[in-house]
């Protein structure tokens, strides 16, 4: 009984923030085989083979750091965020490979 409540909860915080993030211009893209309630209520519900979505969401992230669209002064500020930038670099190394 508790499984199916924070299954619950989990998808009311989804649908919660899904509505948010559109009423503030987002879209909402969903990767599930299933058509899951998430799925229903998103802008785009791509409906991947199993195991294929880790590949998916690596190729946006090439996509994302090759046409620079994240903040670049921002990860590579040298302020409070320097062990994070140095992460980061890391992370784009692995990414391009």
């Amino acid at each position: 009984m508790a499984y199916s409540f924070e299954l619950n909860i989990a998808l009311s915080v989804f649908l919660i923030s899904s509505a948010v993030a559109k009423i503030r211009g987002a879209k909402v893209i969903v990767l599930d085989p299933r058509i899951s309630d998430q799925a229903q209520t998103a802008d785009l519900h791509l409906r991947l083979k199993a195991g294929t979505d880790a590949a998916m969401c690596l190729g946006w992230l090439n996509v994302i750091i090759n046409e620079q669209l994240y903040d670049v002064d921002l990860a590579f500020s040298d302020c409070t965020f320097k062990k994070y930038s140095l992460a980061f670099m890391r992370f784009l190394s692995m990414i391009k490979k």
